[in-house]
Formats: C-alpha cells, structure tokens, sequence
C-alpha cells in the first residue's frame, strides 16, 4: 500500500465524519434562528431531543454568538 492511497482513504474518511457531524448538529438544532447564543442552542437542542453527549457538546462552547451550524462544527469538532 503506497502513503498516496493511505491518504486518500483518510480523505474520505474525513469527508464522511465531516457530513456526520454536519446533520447532528442540523438534526438537533433543526429551527435555531442565527446569530444564536450558547444558552439558545442548548434550548433548541433539548427542544429536539438531544442525546446527552451532544448536549455536553454544545455545553463546552464559549459562551458567544454563532453566526451558522458551519461555526458550532468548527468549534465542536476541531
């Protein structure tokens, strides 16, 4: 196996965790109006019935306005 397809195959495998992340946090923020605070996003989420790690998730935001769901991933995720 050459490093080429062994970062190919990381690629892809970052793509797919990158569009799970994206419909999480779209599924359980499903009707946030932005700019939305931290304590808005936690309501809405609890509102659409969040698992609890999603919750302790959004729970480690800095307590700020998020402009999209794109800003919350780059936060929760990276």
């Amino acid at each position: 196996m050459t490093s080429e397809s062994c970062s190919v195959k990381t690629t892809e495998k970052d793509a797919t965790q990158d569009k799970n992340n994206i419909e999480k946090i779209e599924k359980y923020l499903k009707g946030n109006i932005y700019p939305s605070e931290k304590k808005h996003l936690i309501e809405c989420a609890n509102k659409n019935t969040a698992p609890k790690y999603f919750l302790d998730d959004l729970n480690k935001l800095k307590d700020k306005k998020y402009e999209n769901n794109s800003e919350i991933m780059k936060e929760i995720y990276n």
